[in-house]
């Protein structure tokens, strides 16, 4: 039997995080963190999505900590 993805709305994955849920929400418009939309402003992600998140979060710092 396949284990169920938990999912979470951007307001509890900002809390995880401690930004703001409009920083979540950009990040899903800007592809690094995956999601699924159920309205304009309203998305679902897999709780098993995070660690993309996370990696490309770690990506994105190096990127800027080059261009320094």
């Amino acid at each position: 039997m396949e284990k169920q993805d938990k999912f979470l709305t951007t307001m509890e994955v900002a809390k995880l995080f401690e930004v703001t849920d409009r920083t979540i929400r950009r990040h899903i418009e800007m592809k690094l963190l995956p999601a699924i939309a159920l309205s304009s402003r309203h998305w679902l992600i897999k709780e098993s999505d995070l660690d993309v998140y996370k990696q490309n979060l770690k990506n994105r710092k190096r990127g800027e900590d080059r261009g320094k």
